[in-house]
């Protein structure tokens, strides 16, 4: 009534409130809400003149539970067209605005997602690839552009891809199967003017790739990875270049022996195509005798891969003659993702042969030097160096000596034929 008393209260608002209809009829309706809905109420239906009036507040449970409850309520009017009292409708509003607070937390935590990911999601129509219905807010982080600029102007982002890019990917993004996801690299020019490669990833939202329409996307910037990935490509090519032309023999094997690699230069040291090398054992192309020497050099290194050593092995020519190899061994870092043995290999036959001639020559002009030519006997200068020696030793350790002299008659006559 106008005095605020309840005058009926149907079952389910006695079941909301946990009391009696004896308990509930003749009470003043502020007796069931807090101190500031009451405030509220009161203020309200005093002056409410319009119908259907809603108004948020709590209710208390006789087990002082709170509600949080929806008062639509609109005045009585007598025949006079006299307000005699208000009638409501009270709704428990309680879940739902749980499941809008729950909304809200899940709103916030997926912005604050979506600003901290390194990708950035959007959102775009199956026929038009570039028309934004939604993108991320850190696309900002990754282009310089508010995602408002690229909604309201589908060409902007069109025009920020590499002119050397962009009709590859229109034309892959054109031409893309719905049953299908798509990805495509390529490069973006951000505000700045700085350049970035992103990789664009495509697929359509719904269950039914035929009838849906709405495709998700994502952008991920990968221009660290790229040009990471064109350093090795550059430093592979460089090595490849280096490896194909230089004249010493390339090779890298399993630590048991396999070969997986024989540079071409195989061919022009040992006269063997170097692909018919491949899952060969190593051992087999050397001289039997110089394997066990290999063997244990490969066995010491793997023992301490941070070390190298050279050794001088031989190998067979195809053309049956046999060559010396300087060889420098290595183990390669499990790290790498090989752990094999690498060695380099340079033919040092000539030099060695030379070594061998000079160390020959040397030991004839040594003997020249202190025999005599026709003869053969010792001569004059060696005689003296060796009683020098003797003199010293007699007069460092008094060791005796004796010099024997001996006159051969008429031996001119003998040098002299």
């Amino acid at each position: 009534d106008l005095r605020g008393r309840i005058t009926y209260a149907n079952p389910r608002l006695l079941a909301m409130l946990g009391r009696s209809e004896d308990e509930v009829l003749g009470r003043h309706v502020g007796e069931f809400y807090d101190r500031v809905s009451r405030r509220r109420l009161a203020g309200t239906l005093a002056g409410q003149k319009q119908p259907a009036l809603a108004v948020e507040a709590t209710l208390l449970r006789k087990d002082y539970e709170q509600l949080l409850v929806e008062l639509s309520s609109s005045p009585v009017y007598d025949g006079h067209n006299r307000v005699v009292g208000h009638e409501a409708v009270i709704t428990d509003i309680t879940q739902r605005r749980e499941a809008e607070l729950e909304l809200h937390r899940l709103k916030d935590q997926l912005e604050r997602l979506l600003e901290s990911s390194p990708t950035v999601i959007y959102s775009c129509k199956r026929g038009e690839p570039f028309g934004f219905s939604f993108v991320a807010p850190n696309v900002e982080r990754l282009l310089g552009f508010e995602p408002a600029a690229l909604i309201e102007e589908p060409s902007l982002f069109i025009r920020r891809i590499d002119s050397e890019d962009r009709g590859r990917v229109l034309a892959e993004i054109g031409e893309w199967k719905a049953e299908t996801s798509l990805s495509v690299t390529y490069r973006v020019r951000r505000r700045d003017g700085s350049m970035r490669w992103i990789q664009d990833s495509r697929r359509l939202a719904g269950t039914d790739a035929e009838e849906s329409e709405l495709v998700i996307g994502s952008w991920q910037d990968v221009t660290s990875a790229r040009v990471a990935e064109d350093s090795l490509r550059e430093q592979e090519a460089l090595f490849r270049a280096v490896v194909q032309n230089t004249h010493d023999i390339v090779t890298l094997m399993q630590p048991d022996g396999t070969v997986l690699y024989k540079s071409p230069s195989f061919k022009q040291v040992l006269g063997l195509d170097p692909s018919a090398t491949i899952g060969r054992n190593h051992f087999d192309l050397i001289v039997p005798e110089d394997v066990p020497l290999m063997r244990q050099t490969v066995k010491d290194l793997l023992a301490s891969p941070d070390r190298e050593r050279t050794i001088e092995v031989r190998a067979p020519h195809q053309d049956g003659t046999i060559r010396t190899l300087e060889t420098v061994v290595k183990v390669l870092p499990k790290e790498s993702g090989l752990g094999a043995v690498f060695t380099t290999c340079r033919d040092i036959t000539e030099r060695k042969r030379a070594e061998e001639q000079r160390g020959l020559l040397e030991e004839q002009l040594a003997h020249q030097a202190y025999h005599d030519n026709l003869t053969g006997l010792p001569n004059r200068k060696l005689f003296m160096e060796r009683l020098t020696d003797a003199l010293s030793r007699f007069r460092s350790e008094q060791a005796g000596f004796a010099v024997l002299y001996l006159d051969i008659d008429r031996f001119k006559l003998i040098n002299d034929s």
